[in-house]
């Protein structure tokens, strides 16, 4: 395998959620939907509800991280609109000997703006996000991680009044 190959592919069926309806993070929850294809994951609008689901996996052992990971996010929104979703994702080496099962010590999330597309809600957006070795936890062959992927709907600069519907997420060594 080289740069750009894929090393992982999820969808919505694979995500774990992060708590809960009675624990604290309840808020946060995001739900699943159908939206043309079996899952998807749906993040409502609204500010300060920065909603995040998790991905867990363990990355290849041909993975070179000298190439760094390059996520591929594939989304759709509920309304025809060019307005700026942003995304935000990070990376997380598991187990920590330093945090204990129920707490986390994901990396800084780095984040994309992405501008959804006016001409109708059906098309498929695709933005990506390259991370460093360092910015991705560490991630090295063989590791076992999450990935926390969240809409920051916090940031001003996400200005899409809908649901956007998360499909898929690819990641691939970097180039």
């Amino acid at each position: 395998m080289g740069k750009g190959n894929s090393l992982l592919y999820f969808t919505a069926l694979q995500a774990s959620y992060p708590a809960t309806a009675t624990s604290p993070y309840a808020s946060k929850l995001v739900n699943t939907a159908t939206v043309r294809q079996p899952d998807t994951i749906n993040y409502i609008a609204a500010p300060g509800t920065n909603e995040w689901i998790y991905f867990t996996s363990r990355v290849p052992m041909f993975y070179n991280e000298d190439n760094g990971i390059d996520v591929y996010i594939y989304w759709t929104a509920s309304t025809a609109a060019a307005d700026d979703v942003i995304w935000g994702v990070a990376f997380e080496q598991l187990p920590s000997t330093t945090t204990p099962i129920t707490g986390d010590s994901f990396a800084v999330a780095r984040t994309v703006t992405d501008t959804g597309n006016a001409g109708g809600s059906d098309y498929m957006q695709i933005c990506s996000i390259s991370f460093t070795e360092a910015q991705a936890d560490y991630l090295a062959g063989g590791v076992n991680f999450r990935m926390k992927i969240y809409r920051d709907t916090d940031d001003a600069g996400d200005d899409h009044a809908g649901i956007v519907y998360l499909h898929a997420v690819d990641l691939r060594e970097g180039l």
